[in-house]
């Protein structure tokens, strides 16, 4: 650090981090008008969870860049821009590429150390409900909002995401929310037992809404 800048924090301070709606690492801001587009995205993708491909295949990088741009800018009526060119599949590739960019920690700190830790012996279900309890009493605001909207989106996509009548169906919701569940962590550390638990959260995700079943649910798993 140059001494020119070291007198400048002892004279004036260090410059505070512009607030943020959503958590974020390092030094990235969303604003509000930013999460409302992202809300706005979650809504859309859920309502249009069985397409083929979501979160697999870019589609139209072109709609996927303009979709994205959307989002950066925070544009209003962008749910009616949504359906007029029909782009689940680019809106979804949009979303986590703006996740990622923006390193957005979508849960409280401590639920992401629950999670990430060994845990061994502990069933993933209690992990699960105890990841969630974390969620209710430590997030609040936009933050809670969006991670409930998240982890529901992904729980459709664990229950009615896309496959043919002939297939059976793989369940690869988990995999695909580690990326933007876990920013700056080791994400193929504990993978399997990190998909076990991130498939109890997604099943379990409607207990946010109810705190008291949550305790119920989390006293009836731990005896």
């Amino acid at each position: 650090m140059s001494s020119a800048w070291n007198y400048l924090v002892r004279k004036f301070g260090r410059p505070s981090k512009k607030k943020t709606t959503l958590e974020t690492l390092g030094h990235h801001v969303v604003t509000k008008k930013q999460a409302a587009a992202l809300m706005t995205c979650l809504e859309y993708l859920t309502e249009n969870i069985s397409s083929n491909g979501l979160f697999l295949s870019p589609g139209n990088v072109d709609h996927s860049e303009q979709i994205y741009r959307k989002i950066e800018s925070g544009k209003g009526k962008l749910l009616k821009y949504l359906y007029e060119i029909s782009a689940p599949r680019e809106c979804a590739m949009a979303v986590n590429r703006f996740i990622k960019a923006y390193k957005v920690s979508m849960l409280p700190e401590r639920a992401l150390n629950l999670l990430c830790a060994q845990n061994d012996g502990i069933p993933e279900r209690l992990i699960a409900l105890d990841a969630l309890n974390l969620i209710q009493h430590e997030s609040s605001g936009a933050q809670l909002q969006f991670a409930r909207a998240y982890l529901q989106m992904m729980q459709q996509l664990t229950l009615r995401g896309y496959f043919t009548p002939h297939e059976i169906k793989t369940i690869i919701s988990p995999y695909l929310a580690i990326p933007t569940l876990f920013p700056g962590r080791n994400e193929m550390e504990n993978i399997t037992a990190k998909t076990v638990t991130l498939m109890e959260m997604f099943l379990s995700v409607h207990l946010l809404d109810d705190p008291d079943a949550l305790s119920a649910e989390l006293e009836q798993e731990a005896l």
